[in-house]
């Protein structure tokens, strides 16, 4: 079921100056989510930009979320979501992070101070810690602890002995980017970089869930590719596919999620797709191959 992009312009202004800048949100980042409702499927979850037209500002980039196929480490396959957009659009501003129109995070704020979180609800809490995070990249990273602004308790969510916090460049440390819909409520598995870099993983109340598997792990996911050009294109483009990897199917979808193009494969190393009636902007080429595994890449229309 494809999701609706819900159009949300940013009204919030570069407030205060900060010293310190804020590590950018986690577009080179790999999430893996949990499912704990019981369907038992991990998947991916990645940041990519987004065309929001009139109705985004100038000069900020906009990033929606977009599910990868194929899942890692299922133990059932029967309600294990396809690929699709979500409908949440992130954006940049200075040191704060905003999820459609709302300030998700601010890293200007320092301890004592209050905040909003968005999980089901939207409701106060407010900072009590801050320190500061290394992991296998490297590069420190800040953590925010909060808790309830009306009692001070600590958040606990999805069976999880952790408190629920803020990390700089990488998003909550149960939540990540805090993927929802109405039917489930997945929570963070594990994150890795863009060279496929374990970051961290968690560790969950029940050992029928898989956490970071050696298996199906990011490198395995990487290795069937392909290359588009030219890119930006304006009237046709050319898909190459690597001899040994060859997909069953391609798909293009635009900013939105809109499915514009499918084709069979048929086998070809290369071909070509008509792209000269396509709006300018940014679109993903998905490819689809026998096993299961889907590979996309961009493609930018002039």
């Amino acid at each position: 079921m494809k999701k609706l992009l819900f159009f949300f312009a940013l009204s919030f202004p570069l407030l205060g100056y900060s010293q310190t800048a804020a590590l950018p949100l986690p577009i080179d980042m790999h999430y893996v989510y949990l499912n704990l409702y019981g369907q038992s499927c991990n998947y991916g979850i990645n940041l990519i930009e987004a065309d929001l037209g009139q109705y985004g500002q100038p000069g900020v980039t906009y990033y929606q979320e977009e599910i990868v196929a194929p899942m890692y480490c299922p133990l059932s396959t029967d309600f294990c979501p396809g690929s699709m957009m979500t409908e949440f659009v992130f954006s940049q501003v200075g040191n704060k992070w905003y999820r459609n129109d709302i300030l998700w995070f601010d890293w200007d704020n320092q301890v004592g101070d209050s905040c909003k979180l968005d999980h089901t609800t939207l409701f106060d809490c407010i900072i009590i810690d801050i320190d500061t995070l290394i992991f296998a990249d490297g590069i420190p990273r800040r953590q925010y602890h909060i808790v309830e602004a009306t009692n001070g308790s600590e958040l606990y969510m999805g069976g999880s002995l952790v408190p629920f916090s803020f990390i700089e460049g990488i998003g909550t440390n149960l939540m990540g980017l805090e993927f929802q819909d109405v039917e489930t409520r997945q929570f963070l598995s594990c994150v890795y970089d863009k060279n496929g870099l374990q970051l961290m993983e968690n560790e969950w109340y029940s050992p029928m869930y898989p956490g970071c598997c050696n298996v199906n792990s990011v490198s395995d996911f990487t290795t069937s590719s392909f290359s588009i050009f030219p890119s930006p294109a304006t009237n046709e483009t050319s898909l190459q596919f690597e001899s040994a990897h060859i997909p069953q199917t391609i798909q293009i979808f635009n900013a939105t999620g809109q499915l514009m193009h499918i084709e069979k494969v048929l086998g070809r190393v290369q071909m070509q797709v008509n792209v000269s009636e396509y709006a300018k902007g940014i679109y993903t080429v998905r490819a689809r191959f026998e096993n299961g595994e889907e590979v996309s890449e961009k493609l930018v229309v002039e």
